[in-house]
């Protein structure tokens, strides 16, 4: 149970699970009786009054995928990739099931239900080591087919290994790198974090912030978003909400009081202490079947250890390559790499996307992360060094 209370200009929210009722109602009085001696809010912002009619979310609930066994899923693809000589080093098949529920003491109900795959699979062959990571709401939406068409011509174009020149190169980021790259966006387009000093995106409103190519949606009501949710943290309804369009920052994610503090429209992204996207849908045009054909020389990314920041404010970053990375010569895969870093800001590399494959899916890069719907990126004069 998660309870959020507002009470004398005062705000809390406490996280419960009471074996009985009675715990619950006495958590929630001395949780009242502790919020007496809490400052009042300079800014206060409660919950909205009246009932409302929540939109009907479309496949975020798939009954045969609820009631499925993972492990027939996990046997299928251990076979699948060695039918093609491919071994399967780990991974996991996780299936999540549940229904959520609000009931505000302004009026507002509602509940919706959801199921999740939650995909992770490791091929290798000789010294290629692939990943693959996905989510879906259902079984059948997965893009299986996909994933070892990827295994199989990854590791199957390449020859020796070598260690990458620094330079600049165009630049392949698989979804999973992409996520990666991303991976602190929901955290640096919230409204709470501009206003504590910990995103780069502070006075950035109406500023030029990424490619023209590049556009960042969150739609929680779209069909099969393993994100969506009809109503957020405070009972509002949620809505398609444009963050960046191409390349321009248009909107931050807001709860009721960020967005008074603003002075601008809530955008329904409650939680309640920090409001954020519920998902993320990265759209870039051009997009093309092939990525690799028009790269004379570049790099292919299968995965990254992480994006560690140095300054939040200036978005200045260190990357390091994970698993498997390629390097391309003229539209081919000609040689696996050893281990090698890209530095820059998050700003300079998201100004260098200049198209994508057109295969997006949804990926979570762990079970609670905000998911993402991704295809491979292209980008261009990214400064490459080895590690």
């Amino acid at each position: 149970i998660y309870l959020f209370i507002g009470y004398k200009k005062r705000r809390t929210s406490i996280r419960l699970s009471p074996r009985k009722e009675e715990e619950a109602i006495d958590l929630f009085r001395s949780t009242v009786r502790a919020m007496e001696l809490m400052s009042p809010l300079g800014v206060y912002a409660g919950l909205p009054e009246g009932e409302v009619n929540y939109p009907v979310l479309n496949k975020r609930y798939d009954e045969e995928t609820a009631s499925s066994d993972p492990t027939t899923l996990a046997e299928e693809l251990i076979s699948r990739a060695r039918e093609k000589g491919l071994s399967v080093s780990s991974g996991s098949v996780y299936i999540k099931v549940g229904k959520e529920s609000i009931h505000t003491n302004k009026g507002r109900m509602g509940d919706f239900r959801y199921s999740e795959v939650l995909l992770s699979i490791k091929c290798e062959k000789g010294l290629a080591s692939i990943p693959w990571s996905e989510s879906s709401t259902s079984l059948n939406s997965l893009h299986i087919d996909l994933m070892m068409d990827f295994f199989q011509d990854l590791i199957s174009s390449t020859q020796g290994v070598t260690e990458v020149e620094p330079g600049k190169f165009s630049l392949i980021l698989s979804p999973l790198a992409v996520t990666e790259l991303l991976s602190k966006m929901p955290s640096f387009l919230s409204a709470l974090s501009v206003l504590t000093g910990r995103s780069l995106y502070e006075s950035k409103l109406d500023e030029k912030v990424a490619s023209e190519a590049l556009s960042l949606i969150d739609n929680p009501l779209d069909e099969g978003n393993v994100g969506a949710r009809p109503f957020d943290e405070e009972s509002f309804p949620t809505r398609k909400i444009e963050f960046i369009k191409e390349g321009v920052l248009k909107s931050l994610a807001h709860n009721s009081l960020t967005a008074k503090i603003f002075n601008v429209e809530n955008t329904a992204h409650a939680g309640f202490e920090f409001p954020k996207p519920h998902s993320l849908e990265v759209r870039v045009s051009p997009s093309y079947d092939d990525l690799l054909s028009g790269v004379k020389r570049g790099v292919l990314l299968t995965n990254l250890w992480y994006a560690r920041y140095d300054d939040p404010l200036t978005g200045h970053l260190s990357i390091v390559s994970k698993d498997s990375s390629f390097l391309v010569e003229n539209g081919r895969l000609v040689r696996l790499l050893r281990g090698l870093r890209l530095k820059g800001t998050l700003t300079e590399l998201l100004e260098s996307i200049v198209c994508s494959s057109n295969d997006r899916h949804w990926l979570r890069r762990r079970p609670t992360s905000t998911p993402i719907k991704t295809s491979s990126l292209l980008l261009e004069e990214v400064s490459v060094t080895p590690i």
